[in-house]
C-alpha cells in the first residue's frame, strides 16, 4: 500500500482501488473490538493493537492493513471488484 501518510485524499484512494480491481471497506476498532479492550486502550494510552482481531465485512474481504489514526485503530479491507477496471 502507498503511504499516504494520516490521510488519503478521496480521488487518490478511488483511483488506487480503480486501478488495483478493489473495492476498500473499513473498520474501526472501537466499533468492533472487544469493549472491555477498547475502554482500556482509549482510558490507559494502550499501543499494542494485537488483542485486536477484525471483523471481515464479508467472507470475500481481505485484509490490508491495521492502522493507528488519532481516533483509534482502523483496519483496511479490501474486496475484488465484481468487474474488470477500464483504465
Amino acid at each position: 500500500m502507498p503511504d499516504w501518510g494520516e490521510f488519503a485524499p478521496p480521488d487518490v484512494l478511488a483511483q488506487w482501488q480503480l486501478e488495483h480491481g478493489i473495492d476498500i471497506d473499513f473498520v474501526w476498532m472501537e466499533e468492533d473490538g472487544d469493549l472491555e479492550f477498547v475502554e482500556r486502550w482509549f482510558d490507559e494510552g494502550l499501543y499494542d493493537v494485537t488483542p485486536w482481531t477484525p471483523t471481515p465485512p464479508s467472507d470475500d474481504h481481505f485484509l490490508l492493513s491495521i492502522c493507528e489514526t488519532e481516533d483509534g485503530p482502523i483496519s483496511w479491507w479490501a474486496v475484488p471488484r465484481k468487474e474488470k477496471p477500464r483504465i
